[in-house]
């Protein structure tokens, strides 16, 4: 587990401002809130932003946004050589994120950078469950994007 934008805001047990866009819908953070214990939420209070765990030869390292922010966002857009740098000062062959909740595998500038999407809150587009696993090959690491066959609406409503 990394600390994500909600879970510091769950943790600290902070409500949705009533003028966010989203204060009325009955949504993670308020629901999360209302239902984790003081342990599990010191728990979440105490993640990491990057996690480095080994893939046989390999070093991934596991973020939700950026590496000094949760808000922050690698994507499609970002340039080779910011990924570069952030393999380099991770010492990472591989940068798994979040964030942006769109699904994405990127081989740039000698690292696989991954999002395996959103489990439980697409945004947009294809809103099915998803996620990502990494396994190690003679050829280096290869990521797999999987999805849920239903829509995260009807996952919700069962």
């Amino acid at each position: 587990c990394v600390l994500g934008n909600t879970d510091s805001k769950v943790a600290d047990g902070r409500p949705r401002d009533d003028e966010h866009p989203k204060a009325g819908r009955p949504g993670s953070r308020a629901w999360t809130l209302n239902r984790l214990s003081d342990e599990s939420l010191a728990f979440l209070g105490s993640l990491q932003l990057v996690e480095r765990v080994p893939l046989g030869p390999a070093t991934i390292a596991v973020m939700h946004g950026s590496p000094t922010d949760p808000n922050g966002t690698i994507d499609a857009g970002t340039s080779k050589r910011r990924l570069a740098k952030l393999a380099e000062e991770l010492q990472a062959d591989c940068i798994v994120t979040g964030h942006t909740h769109e699904p994405m595998v990127r081989q740039a500038a000698g690292v696989l950078v991954v999002n395996p999407g959103s489990v439980g809150e697409a945004l947009r587009g294809d809103l099915h469950p998803r996620w990502a696993w990494i396994e190690t090959r003679r050829s280096g690491l290869r990521a797999h994007l999987e999805r849920v066959s239903d829509s995260v609406a009807r996952v919700r409503l069962a």
